[in-house]
């Protein structure tokens, strides 16, 4: 039988509950961007598509302020 240390329970708990939180804050961001006509989907011209931006501003390089300035800088 495998004992887990509780530093690797404590990951384990926070990854889960941290990922929980990061779908549903994900599902907001997408509802507003659909709302605000910034998806592929919605937009009129696909340099007003920010899900791609979402994804390499948020989710890959960990820089949010960039991504909010972005949206705050379209015409």
């Amino acid at each position: 039988m495998i004992k887990v240390p509780e530093n690797i329970k404590k990951a384990i708990r926070d990854c889960a509950e941290f990922e929980n939180k990061a779908n549903m804050n994900e599902r907001i961001i997408y509802r507003w961007l659909e709302q605000m006509k910034l998806t592929e989907e919605t937009c009129s011209d696909i340099s007003r598509n920010m899900e791609d931006a979402f994804i390499d501003y948020c989710k890959m390089t960990n820089n949010p302020e960039e991504f909010i300035e972005v949206i705050e800088n379209l015409k």
